[in-house]
């Protein structure tokens, strides 16, 4: 029953993603801006949570684990994609997509950002999602109760949600206040707060919380199985989109390259005297 049930679920998943990857791609084209697939990044996550559950609620009732293992991800979906809306909303597209777009000729354009780009990250969104789905199937086809080990997963996943939303608000309200007193006043750097800890406190909250949810699935019997979704984003993170990509433009800055030597650079630790 259990691998039927999977089956029905990473089926419909991947449809739902390629449907989804396809509108963004539209509405790409029609915007002229490839940053839009940021704003359903968060919520690829939530549709996913909420159309297994759908699914299983159609032969069986909920119980509190399926609960639980849907509303993590639904409640950061929410919070995240809110946090993303408000940050782009209005700045056009995002540099990193304006730099790709750059070395590309106009013509090819739409279909490298659709099999280059975006399907790329339609690809993430299912690695990434795995443990939900696998979670959601294993958990309810053996009628998994919550157990410490899910309560567990439920708090490392709730340590990495409040270190990703108060680095991000942190970080807006140092911007907003560099913006309006100068640099000279506020200083180059965000260092204060969990800034002072890791230079990536918002990254690191995003790992974490992932693999809170890995925890939480690791609760059904064969849960564990899904552990390349943490790993995969937590790679990605520290070594493709995340801290590397972003400080290959920062560390050229004296000052931040000052802040590199004193601070962590993804796990949150005491700052190094230099």
């Amino acid at each position: 029953m259990m691998f039927s049930l999977f089956l029905t679920l990473i089926g419909a998943s991947i449809l739902a993603i390629c449907l989804l990857t396809l509108l963004v791609w539209l509405i790409c084209l029609m915007t002229n801006d490839a940053s839009v697939i940021d704003l359903f990044w968060g919520l690829s996550f939530a549709m996913i949570a909420l159309l297994s559950v759908y699914l299983i609620s159609q032969t069986q009732p909920f119980t509190p684990y399926l609960i639980l293992l849907t509303a993590l991800p639904v409640i950061w979906a929410i919070r995240y994609t809110l946090y993303i809306w408000w940050r782009n909303i209005g700045h056009g597209e995002d540099k990193r997509y304006t730099a790709m777009r750059e070395e590309i000729p106009a013509s090819q354009w739409p279909l490298y950002c659709l099999f280059r780009v975006y399907a790329f990250q339609a690809l993430a969104m299912l690695i990434v999602a795995l443990p939900i789905i696998l979670g959601l199937a294993s958990g309810a086809a053996h009628d998994t109760k919550i157990s410490v080990l899910a309560l567990i997963g439920a708090c490392i996943w709730l340590i990495g949600f409040l270190f990703e939303a108060i680095g991000d608000f942190q970080l807006a309200g140092f911007i907003k206040k560099r913006k309006k007193l100068g640099a000279e006043i506020t200083g180059k750097v965000m260092d204060k707060g969990l800034w002072k800890y890791t230079r990536h406190p918002n990254y690191f909250g995003n790992a974490t919380l992932w693999w809170g949810v890995y925890i939480v699935a690791c609760d059904t019997p064969w849960g564990f199985l899904s552990i390349i979704g943490p790993l995969f984003m937590n790679y990605a993170l520290v070594k493709i989109s995340g801290a590397a990509h972003l400080e290959q433009t920062l560390s050229k800055r004296p000052e931040y390259a000052q802040y590199m030597e004193k601070t962590s650079r993804f796990i949150p630790w005491f700052t190094k005297q230099v």
